[in-house]
């Protein structure tokens, strides 16, 4: 099995040997592996990682108090469901 991959994309194809004819357009081999999801395949057969923004942090449900949820539950707009929500958040 071959591994190729299509220049500008993240796609990536394994082939059996004698099977080459059956890869889209403009495929190439490619001889180290994907070093991140997302990267993507450079002309040169290497790979460009795009840089991913920092992930937040998950919301712990716990530090929700009774009068933020009680806000939620009872807002009776968009604009106060907006607010409860910002306040629960610490926003």
């Amino acid at each position: 099995m071959q591994t190729y991959g299509r220049v500008g994309t993240p796609d990536l194809y394994a082939v059996a040997a004698g099977l080459e004819h059956t890869l889209p357009l403009g495929a190439a081999p490619v001889a180290e592996q994907r070093p991140a999801p997302g990267a993507l395949l450079q002309p040169d057969g290497s790979w460009l990682t795009a840089s991913v923004p920092p992930q937040p942090e998950p919301l712990d449900l716990n530090t929700i108090t009774y009068d933020q949820a009680d806000a939620i539950i009872r807002a009776e707009s968009v604009q106060d469901l907006r607010l409860a929500v910002l306040d629960a958040l610490g926003l």
